[in-house]
C-alpha cells in the first residue's frame, strides 16, 4: 500500500465539500435550489455580473 501525502489545499477542499454536504442534507430540493438563487442574487450584484440565463433544452440527433 502507498502512503500519500495530500496536500494541504486539496484537504482543505475536502473539507469544504463535506461541509456543504452536511448543510445540504438538511434542506429539501425547493429549499436548496432558493438559497442558491439567493447566493446567485447577491453575488451578481456584489460583483456587478450580467450572466446569461442558461436553460437545459433538447438537443437535435
Amino acid at each position: 500500500m502507498t502512503n500519500y501525502q495530500e496536500e494541504p489545499s486539496l484537504l482543505e477542499v475536502r473539507q469544504w465539500k463535506e461541509q456543504c454536504r452536511l448543510e445540504r442534507v438538511q434542506l429539501t430540493d425547493e429549499q436548496y435550489l432558493k438559497k442558491l438563487k439567493e447566493v446567485t442574487a447577491k453575488l451578481k450584484a456584489e460583483y456587478h455580473l450580467n450572466c446569461p440565463a442558461v436553460t437545459l433544452s433538447a438537443t437535435k440527433s
